[in-house]
């Protein structure tokens, strides 16, 4: 007889976001999960009681930063307590507005069998890894190799020549679900990343450092209860870019890290700067010819922090 996996489900939570967070959690707790771990990352004592009374006698556990570490380092937290006290076979991230559907448990068990791959559950509002997986370019996802924020002048080559038989080089926190074996292996979200990029950072070194393979999973779906920013559908605009409505945290964070992942990645780094050298005056055009002064320094100062970081890291190699 086949004992039973033990499975369970992790997030990271900010602010006050119960509103996202409950839905989430309630089904979580609907499908049986063993356990379901919730971070509270810099969220007031008043929302963490509040929880903690909905909550009592369920399979629930909570972990509180005093402060905001970012979602690098909140779910670098988290990842380390599930290591330290849980002794789970798999186990589900998730953002704080994820809802998986009824009856996910037992199909995605059923998808993954006895499986060591690392699995991740499509989120239709994501459409860039089931683009990656149907092209069947697993490195596509991160974009082409010495691209700028994206974009790139040359032919578009891998950004990675690492061997992987997976669908993704990389993938969001929210849908993986995550082997044992993965969570041992002593690899962690970096916490310089603090916002944004961190998760396909940590997957990917997953993937080239630790030898697992991320494997597309169409169905079930997870389904997003809010969209992120950088993936709201704008339309095209000469005037606008897909930083124009961004807070400025959201700015720096995205273009810094960006950045920096694609130079420390990039093969060959005269490539890199030529493409930045291109393409960032447009997007500093695009501030300046709306007046949004501000962000244009934002930006600047972003890249500029991102190119120095991922100097030094290549140096450091």
């Amino acid at each position: 007889m086949v004992d039973k996996l033990r499975v369970a489900a992790g997030t990271v939570t900010y602010g006050n976001r119960t509103g996202f967070l409950y839905k989430t959690v309630d089904q979580l707790i609907t499908e049986d999960f063993d356990r379901i771990y919730v971070l509270f990352n810099g969220v007031s004592s008043i929302v963490v009681s509040e929880a903690e009374a909905r909550y009592a006698g369920r399979q629930v556990f909570f972990i509180v930063s005093d402060k905001n570490e970012g979602s690098a380092g909140g779910y670098l937290r988290l990842l380390s307590y599930v290591l330290k006290n849980d002794d789970c076979d798999r186990l589900l991230l998730l953002d704080d507005d994820n809802l998986v559907p009824n009856g996910f448990l037992g199909r995605a068990l059923d998808v993954c069998a006895a499986s060591s791959d690392i699995f991740y559950f499509h989120r239709p509002d994501r459409v860039i890894p089931l683009q990656t997986c149907l092209e069947e370019k697993p490195w596509m996802i991160l974009g082409s190799d010495c691209n700028f924020l994206g974009r790139n002048i040359f032919s578009k080559t891998p950004i990675s020549l690492a061997r992987n038989d997976g669908d993704l080089l990389a993938a969001p926190y929210g849908g993986l679900f995550l082997p044992r074996a993965a969570v041992e292996k002593g690899i962690f979200p970096d916490r310089r990343f603090y916002l944004y990029a961190d998760d396909y950072d940590y997957t990917f070194r997953l993937c080239v450092e630790g030898g697992f393979n991320i494997i597309f999973v169409k169905d079930p779906e997870i389904t997003d209860l809010e969209k992120s920013f950088h993936v709201q559908n704008r339309g095209f605009s000469i005037i606008k870019n897909r930083y124009s409505d961004a807070t400025e945290q959201q700015i720096y964070f995205s273009v810094r890290n960006q950045v920096y992942f694609s130079l420390r990645e990039c093969s060959f780094a005269a490539k890199f700067f030529l493409n930045m050298a291109v393409i960032s005056p447009i997007f500093l055009i695009q501030f300046l010819i709306v007046f949004e002064y501000q962000k244009a320094y934002l930006f600047l100062k972003a890249m500029i922090a991102g190119t120095r970081w991922g100097l030094a890291s290549r140096f450091a190699d």
